[in-house]
């Protein structure tokens, strides 16, 4: 079977991902938002933290322009819903193409027009003003669970893909494990749970693996590990962030954690010194952890002072990787969040970046991304963080 993975805000982070999960074989671009990929199951949006939305293809199709699909769309429509006894609601979203959502909120009416000459369905048009409905949308109208149905609709260039909604991410939840949980500190940043997500499936861990953070902070990496069927082992030099880490994940446990097995120790260890004991050398051979990422900067602060940041984020950057390559086997993958700066359009990375092979280890490359594509920033930050995906040799 074929599924359309809907990208999200960083689609070529979202393929890395996918890349990572599925393989590269497996999975081909659809244009800049959309991701097809072959697979024998249902995959689960659970554990993906790039994808905002995932669809089974329904129809593949050679079309010059919205105009010329518009009719192949509207029997897809009557075709899933004609037969329903209950009241659905009916939405659409189109990538790929510019429409605009006068035209498509047109289209549907008509489509609703016309179907009720013909059949008894109750359908209810769910509409948002653009051309693509939001995850709170399609999650709050229920349009991944029948009877109710989101069709999309992708163009790449003359070919059309039309596929239903089968998952959605539950936004809701992420909310709940973010700032629900009872210890936060904004002082030493907070990692957002989808890009704990990424980093945790570009580790190459799997369900019921081991996954080590040894910068573990508040444990936001460590929750999105649990919460993924993987057990984990956290440290961080500074105490007070694993007490905070501690009472996070006996939060998670005791309301996340009825229907899974989530196995977590905690320890206060400085990373870069940190010789791992017996029973954690053998089953640790994966590696997630956002490093420190320099004091919080609003401003670009000059040349002088980024350079003396650099200097110490690199320092423990290098002693972290120099003290554990002695303690992994060859070919266990870490991914490290490290700071990158921007400059005058230019980015600003760490030294440590390009000397990943003298200290032992191999930079991993990817068929549907490249480098500067696994950099995650938000609008107008200075600083921003770049995935180190790696192997130690």
């Amino acid at each position: 079977m074929k599924y359309a993975f809907v990208l999200g805000r960083q689609p070529k982070l979202s393929l890395a991902e996918l890349e990572s999960v599925y393989g590269a074989n497996s999975l081909a671009s659809f244009g800049k938002d959309i991701a097809l990929v072959d697979l024998d199951t249902e995959p689960s949006i659970t554990r993906l933290g790039g994808s905002q939305k995932i669809a089974l293809v329904l129809k593949q199709a050679s079309v010059k322009n919205f105009e010329e699909a518009w009719p192949i769309i509207e029997k897809i429509f009557t075709e899933k819903v004609k037969n329903v006894d209950a009241k659905c609601n009916v939405g659409i979203s189109v990538y790929g193409v510019k429409v605009s959502a006068k035209i498509l909120q047109n289209k549907m009416i008509e489509f609703k027009h016309n179907f009720r000459k013909s059949y008894k369905t109750n359908i209810r048009i769910v509409g948002s003003g653009k051309s693509q409905l939001s995850s709170a949308q399609v999650l709050h109208n229920n349009l991944d669970q029948s009877p109710n149905l989101e069709i999309i609709a992708a163009f790449n260039r003359n070919q059309l893909v039309l596929c239903q909604t089968v998952a959605i991410q539950n936004i809701n939840f992420y909310s709940k494990r973010d700032h629900g949980r009872p210890k936060r500190d904004a002082r030493v940043g907070m990692l957002p749970p989808k890009l704990a997500q990424i980093m945790i499936n570009l580790s190459g861990v799997k369900e019921f693996g081991i996954l080590w953070d040894p910068f573990c902070g508040t444990g936001v990496l460590l929750q999105e590990a649990l919460l993924m069927n993987i057990d984990v082992y956290g440290s961080d030099i500074d105490p007070r962030m694993v007490e905070y880490a501690n009472v996070n994940l006996n939060w998670l446990k005791k309301n996340y954690g009825h229907n899974r097995s989530m196995q977590y120790s905690l320890s206060v260890a400085d990373a870069t010194k940190l010789k791992l004991e017996p029973e954690h050398k053998s089953p640790i051979q994966h590696i997630a952890s956002e490093i420190y990422l320099g004091p919080p900067l609003r401003v670009f602060p000059g040349e002088k002072e980024i350079e003396i940041i650099k200097t110490q984020v690199d320092e423990i950057l290098e002693k972290f990787l120099l003290n554990v390559c002695d303690q992994l086997k060859s070919g266990a993958r870490l991914c490290l969040a490290v700071p990158v700066w921007w400059s005058k359009n230019k980015l600003l990375h760490l030294k440590t970046v390009d000397r990943l092979e003298s200290l032992g280890y191999t930079r991993l490359s990817f068929s549907h991304a490249n480098n500067n594509d696994l950099i995650y920033r938000r609008f107008n930050q200075v600083v921003g963080r770049e995935l180190l995906v790696m192997k130690r040799k």
